[in-house]
């Protein structure tokens, strides 16, 4: 049960880098822009 939540606990923080990284690419193009 502690692997299942640690699985969880790390998919989570992966999403949210990801959704960091989408926004960092975004600005990035409004600057180039």
């Amino acid at each position: 049960m502690p692997d299942v939540l640690h699985c969880l606990q790390t998919f989570s923080k992966l999403e949210m880098l990801l959704k960091m990284f989408r926004h960092f690419q975004k600005a990035e193009r409004r600057e180039v822009l």
